[in-house]
């Protein structure tokens, strides 16, 4: 498991302001997945300006009657510009790898394509929003299905 610990941005005398009006703006990376279209609403239905990204022009299309659509790939520089003028309090990764089989006929480059979303999403909010929480949602199948060998086969 890939950990990214960032030194608090905070001190004694500005503490974190929890209240629901202090976390207005989301972004939402890797709405191509039906999870993150279904957490999009919700958190739009309670009052947060939701703004999504996705790859797939069909579900861009779609998303653009109720969203802000950011339509650059997340390891596209045009994405972190993007990500700059949203300015979002929170930045939710929701990985966008719909299809199981396609894990279970490669789960090594599944687990690759995951990693490295991931890495220059970290990268683009690391640069572009360093402000913003980060979450990462992914599927547990992926990592699990890309486990490295038993060490009782090698003995």
């Amino acid at each position: 498991m890939i950990t990214f610990k960032r030194p608090s941005l905070q001190t004694a005398a500005q503490p974190l302001d929890k209240t629901p009006a202090a976390l207005q703006r989301v972004l939402i990376a890797g709405a191509d997945n039906p999870l993150a279209r279904l957490l999009a609403a919700g958190l739009q239905d309670a009052g947060l300006e939701v703004s999504v990204q996705a790859a797939a022009p069909e579900v861009q299309h779609n998303l653009k009657r109720n969203f802000t659509v950011v339509e650059h790939a997340v390891s596209d520089l045009r994405f972190a510009e993007a990500l700059r003028d949203i300015e979002p309090q929170i930045v939710i990764h929701a990985n966008a790898e719909a299809a199981a089989t396609a894990a279970a006929h490669a789960p090594y480059a599944a687990f690759n394509r995951i990693v490295d979303k991931t890495v220059a999403l970290c990268e683009a909010v690391r640069r572009a929003a360093p402000r913003s929480r980060l979450v990462l949602l992914h599927r547990r199948q992926y990592m699990e299905s890309a486990a490295l060998p038993s060490a009782k086969r090698h003995r």
